[in-house]
């Protein structure tokens, strides 16, 4: 399954739910520019849950290639594919916990009616964001060592080059 996401957010889509097929894919994503429009092939709804304790219900919908008979799914923007979280939730428990303002076990909820994440769950999205940071730090540092200007960066000593590269970034 190829999960498709929309520039729609979710509180556009709980609103109008029907706006998402304005972002129809216009091919498969899977065969290509080549394939024909996929046809509706269903619907399903989503419970998407927020730290308030607050529930919404998103309806996710479903195509299928006439030619690859690969399915897609279309969904907004903030809404995580496998999540029951939203992405806004799931972003505030780790800066908090990334700023030292708390840890999995005091984010989480004591039980099973807590509207809160459990602590294994926070502990899994801490390690997930850990990695990805992992994987795309070497990126972002190559990225800001091109942003900022060569003579800046040329004139200092190797291991003063990430300092000057942040000053350079904030008088931006």
């Amino acid at each position: 399954m190829i999960i498709t996401t929309t520039a729609i957010g979710l509180q556009e889509h709980v609103a109008q739910p029907a706006l998402i097929l304005a972002y129809r894919p216009p091919n498969c994503p899977q065969c290509g520019p080549t394939s024909a429009r996929p046809a509706r092939h269903g619907q399903r709804q989503r419970v998407v849950c927020f730290l308030d304790g607050s529930s919404v219900f998103v309806t996710v919908y479903r195509f299928r290639c006439k030619v690859c008979r690969q399915t897609s799914t279309l969904r907004p923007a903030d809404l995580l594919p496998y999540y029951h979280y939203s992405t806004a939730a799931i972003a505030s428990v780790l800066r908090a916990v990334f700023l030292g303002q708390a840890t999995p076990t005091t984010l989480a909820g004591c039980d099973r009616d807590s509207p809160r994440p459990s602590r294994q769950l926070v502990a899994r999205w801490v390690r997930l964001a850990v990695a990805a940071i992992v994987i795309w730090l070497p990126a972002f540092l190559e990225l800001a060592h091109k942003v900022v200007p060569a003579y800046a960066i040329a004139a200092t000593p190797a291991d003063h080059q990430a300092s000057i590269a942040w000053s350079a970034l904030e008088v931006v």
